[in-house]
C-alpha cells in the first residue's frame, strides 16, 4: 500500500459450498478483528445456497453470474463466455473499490476474480481447502503472490511465490463450559449419549435414507439411551420427519433439525459423528475432539473428500466408510465408535491438522503482504 493513511481493502471470492464460504469469512473477521477499519468485500456466486451463507453472517457478497464448463461445444463455449464476462466485471468490481489484495477460496467465482486481480496489479492470494487442488487453484498458484492450504501434503501440488499451511480457517464457534451445558443448551437431554450427523450440502438423500433404515436395528442393539442430533437441511427434512414418525424406537430420540445454528454447542455435545468428509466440516469435528464416522461424498470432484478423510484416519481421528459399506457396515463402526469414547479415546490432533488459529495465520500472512506491497 503506497498511501499508509488510505483504508485498506481486501477482496475475498468465495462460491459453491460451505466449505469454501465458511473459511473465506472467517478470513474475513479475523482480518477486520487485527485491523480495525478494514475493509472487506466479498464476491460469491448466485446460487441462493452461497448467497444464504454469507447473509447468516450479515454480509451481502457481491453476485456473479458464475458458470461451470460443462461437457460438450456448446456448453464450453457457454462457460467461456460467462467466465469471460465475469473476469471484466471483477476487474471492475475490484477498481471501483480499490482492492489491495484479492483473495480466492474456492467455487467458480474465484478463478476469474483472482486472475482480474492478478490482471490489474493486485497481489493476489489463495487458499485451498482440499487435499487435492482444484483445477483452478492449481493453474493459478504458479502466479500467485500467496498461496495457502489446508494440509501441509497439498502444497506440493501448488506453486507461488510463497507457499504456506496454514490449516483450515474456521468461523467462530462459542460453546458451553461442559458437554451437560451444551447438550442443555440444544434442548438435548445431559445423561444421554449423542451422535450427530451432518450430511453437508451435496449429496445427503443416499446417506440419509440409508440411516433412517438402519434405525430400528440400531435401536434394538443399543443398550442404553442414545439421541441422534441430525442436520437434516431444508430439503430433506418433511420427509425424514415421516419417516421418522412411522419408527417405534425406545432406546432413539430423534432431533431433526434443518441447520445447526449454534454449531459449537452441538460439537461440543457430541461423543460421535457421522459426516461426511468436506474440508471445513472435517476441521470443525477435529478441532472439537469428535470421533467421526466419514462417508464421502463420492460426486466430489477428484473423489477428495475421501482424501480429506483419510488424513484423518491417518491419526486416528476418526473411520473411513464408502457409501456402499453404509448398510452392512455403519453399525458395526458405530459401536466400535461409542467403544471408544466410553472407554475414555480422547482425540489429539496433529500440529499439521489443527485449525484452530487457521484464521489468524492466514489473515497475517495476507496483512503482511499488504504492508509490504
Amino acid at each position: 500500500m503506497t498511501d499508509p493513511a488510505r483504508i485498506p481493502v481486501v477482496a475475498i471470492a468465495a462460491g459453491g459450498t460451505g466449505g469454501h464460504i465458511f473459511p473465506a469469512i472467517a478470513t474475513g473477521e479475523k482480518l477486520r478483528e487485527l485491523v480495525p477499519g478494514i475493509k472487506v468485500i466479498y464476491a460469491c456466486g448466485e446460487r441462493p445456497l452461497e448467497i444464504s451463507l454469507f447473509e447468516r453472517s450479515g454480509i451481502k457478497p457481491s453476485i456473479f453470474p458464475a458458470r461451470q464448463l460443462k461437457p460438450g461445444l456448446v456448453g464450453k463455449i457457454g462457460g467461456a463466455a460467462a467466465a469471460g464476462s465475469n473476469l471484466l466485471r471483477a476487474a471492475r468490481w475490484l477498481r471501483d473499490n480499490r482492492a489491495d489484495i484479492v483473495i480466492g477460496f474456492g467455487g467458480y467465482v474465484s478463478g476469474p476474480t483472482v486472475l482480474a486481480g492478478k490482471l490489474i496489479g493486485c497481489n493476489t492470494a489463495i487458499h485451498e481447502a482440499n487435499s487435492i487442488p482444484g483445477k483452478t487453484n492449481k493453474i493459478l498458484s504458479p502466479w500467485m503472490t500467496l498461496t495457502s492450504s489446508h494440509f501441509e501434503a497439498t502444497l506440493a501440488h501448488l506453486g507461488g511465490k510463497k507457499k504456506i499451511a496454514v490449516g483450515m480457517p474456521l468461523r467462530p464457534l462459542s460453546a458451553a463450559a461442559t458437554r451437560d451445558e451444551a447438550r442443555t443448551a440444544l434442548g438435548l437431554a445431559a445423561e444421554k449419549e449423542t451422535l450427530l450427523i451432518m450430511g453437508g450440502s451435496q449429496g445427503a438423500k443416499f446417506l440419509y435414507e440409508n440411516i433412517m433404515k438402519l434405525l430400528p436395528e440400531l435401536d434394538s442393539q443399543w443398550d442404553r439411551p442414545l439421541q441422534i442430533l441430525w442436520s437434516t437441511g431444508d430439503k430433506n427434512l418433511e420427509e425424514l420427519q415421516a419417516k421418522a414418525g412411522e419408527l417405534r424406537l425406545h432406546n432413539i430420540n430423534l432431533h431433526l433439525v434443518p441447520f445447526i445454528s449454534d454449531m459449537g454447542n452441538a460439537l461440543l455435545a457430541t461423543d460421535v459423528a457421522v459426516a461426511r468428509a468436506g474440508a471445513s466440516a472435517l476441521a470443525e469435528l477435529i478441532s472439537f475432539g469428535v470421533y467421526t464416522i466419514y462417508v464421502p461424498f463420492p460426486g466430489a470432484i477428484y473423489d477428495h473428500q475421501t482424501l480429506n478423510a483419510l488424513e484423518a484416519e491417518r491419526y486416528r481421528l476418526g473411520t473411513v466408510l464408502k457409501e456402499p459399506e453404509v448398510p452392512d457396515q455403519l453399525l458395526t463402526h458405530l459401536k466400535e465408535a461409542f467403544d471408544k469414547v466410553r472407554g475414555g479415546h480422547r482425540l489429539h490432533p496433529p500440529a499439521s491438522l489443527e485449525s484452530s488459529n487457521a484464521a489468524e495465520r492466514l489473515a497475517n500472512e495476507i496483512l503482511a503482504l499488504m504492508r509490504t506491497s
